[in-house]
């Protein structure tokens, strides 16, 4: 009752207002909706994108939507169209470029644009796109984190194992920084665009190698999987792509047979080598007497790395107090040795135990050590294979890797230059010690399981890698017995003639 007088007084004070300044009702309206107009029009001025140096004939995508608009960039020649979208739940904005200069093309391609982005939020997708650079660096990231000493027993992989991902990858680096998509967002890369890229590797020279050489079919796939994988751990389970969005490889086909990996020597070629090292290589004219100290050292290690098999890793990594007697003679020397191989440095992240007949090398090494001023004690933290120079020794640092392979190549392309040894071709690098061992234990008739323990590595690794191509040679005696006259040669006359 109150509230209906008070409306009645203001209704009669503002007819009077009215009458006095000589406005009616209708003009009083009028005012009303001139000065609304104006309030709208100030707003929309507002909230306009402002022009500069970069941003040209700004225009917003949707009226009703400020945080989407449309500009040409004002330093390109072509004065392409771009999409600007601010993204509230990143705090950041998005843009691309609509590659036309057309407005009204622009227009068309930008709103695809916004609705593709939309539609990646309802999917449940990242508002962030990553560019194909991007997903590298975020791979690489997160599988360092996985990297342990002990990576069998806590599920991870060992750092050996995590440079070999990153040596795959960098082939996808070099694929699409090709194609023109090293920054370009995954999800804007054509699913197809890989279907050829295993052909592309094998075309590829292999960089390590002066001479080149195509990578096998087992080697390219494993590239691949690895970029598969990079995608499903990043793309997909991080929601970076959609299945529809995943790149499309083909795989190489397989190979029948499996070779070797690596090149390797026989035991006579063995034989040859070693005494290349001790009669020639050692007792060079013009070099120093530590310089044939340090040759002696390395032919012992030469033969040690032959004997044991290790991984040149483990092979470096070796302590003497990681060395054992497996049983001793009266004299209590013992012939074969124990090696402990660490969780730490083994390949597959597991310790075992290595048995080699190395005692008489050791002891020569011992000897030699002693030459250069460094007395091994029994049990001790040192390294047995140490750098050869006065701070290294002081400072038990180890050899490595490569110093091992400048050395084994200067040895072996020493010896094949002098007649000791017809490589034909042949690599031999560290790891050749190591297949070398597998095969002659193999010939020697080693039992395979015993053999894998032995060398730290799987059964069916070794029948598939080695077993298999050996096993004719490891029967050849079985295979000829008793042929008696039958066995025979060609002299060359035309005739053969009975061995």
């Amino acid at each position: 009752m109150i509230q209906e007088q008070n409306d009645k007084e203001n209704i009669n004070a503002l007819s009077s207002l009215l009458e006095n300044a000589g406005l009616t009702a209708q003009d009083f309206m009028q005012s009303i909706n001139l000065l609304a107009k104006v309030k709208k029009e100030n707003i929309e001025e507002q909230n306009k994108p402002k022009e500069g140096k970069i941003f040209l004939n700004k225009e917003f995508l949707y009226p009703q939507n400020p945080n989407v608009y449309i500009y040409q960039d004002n330093r390109t020649k072509n004065k392409n169209y771009y999409i600007r979208i601010w993204e509230p739940k990143t705090r950041k904005h998005f843009s691309q470029s609509l590659k036309t200069n057309v407005r009204e093309v622009a227009y068309t391609k930008g709103d695809e644009v916004y609705r593709n982005r939309s539609g990646r939020v309802n999917f449940g997708l990242q508002n962030k796109s990553i560019t194909a650079n991007e997903l590298v660096g975020i791979y690489t990231k997160e599988r360092w984190k996985n990297v342990s000493k002990t990576a069998k027993t806590t599920g991870g992989i060992t750092e050996r194992s995590f440079n070999a991902i990153c040596d795959r990858i960098r082939y996808y680096e070099k694929f699409v920084k090709e194609k023109g998509y090293k920054n370009t967002n995954i999800e804007d890369i054509p699913p197809d665009t890989f279907i050829r890229f295993g052909d592309w590797l094998k075309e590829r020279r292999k960089e390590s190698f002066k001479s080149g050489g195509s990578r096998s079919n087992e080697t390219i796939n494993q590239i691949i999987s690895a970029i598969k994988k990079m995608y499903k751990d990043i793309g997909i389970d991080m929601k970076y792509i959609t299945w529809n969005e995943y790149p499309s490889f083909k795989y190489l086909p397989k190979t029948r047979e499996k070779k070797q990996k690596r090149d390797t020597i026989d035991r006579d070629e063995f034989t040859q080598v070693s005494n290349w090292i001790k009669y020639k290589y050692c007792n060079e004219e013009g070099i120093t007497e530590k310089e044939k100290i340090k040759r002696r050292i390395y032919g012992i290690t030469h033969t040690i790395h032959h004997f044991t098999g290790c991984r040149p890793s483990e092979l470096l990594a070796i302590r003497w107090c990681d060395i054992g007697d497996v049983d001793k003679d009266k004299k209590g020397f013992g012939k074969d040795k124990i090696i402990k191989i660490s969780a730490e440095v083994s390949k597959t992240g597991t310790s075992r135990e290595v048995v080699a007949p190395i005692s008489n090398q050791l002891e020569t090494l011992k000897k030699w050590y002693n030459q250069l001023g460094f007395k091994v004690e029994p049990n001790s933290t040192n390294y047995v294979f140490l750098k050869c120079t006065e701070t290294a020794i002081r400072n038990n640092e180890p050899k490595t890797d490569v110093e091992l392979s400048k050395r084994i190549k200067k040895v072996y392309q020493g010896a094949n230059k002098d007649g000791y040894i017809n490589l034909n071709g042949r690599n031999i690098t560290n790891y050749s010690a190591r297949h070398h061992y597998i095969t002659q234990s193999l010939l020697r008739g080693v039992d395979i399981f015993t053999l894998s323990i032995n060398a730290g590595t799987s059964v069916q690794y070794i029948e598939e890698t080695y077993a298999k191509s050996l096993k004719t040679r490891m029967v050849s005696d079985e295979l000829t017995k008793n042929l008696g006259i039958h066995r025979t040669r060609d002299d060359g006359s035309g005739e053969n003639t009975e061995i």
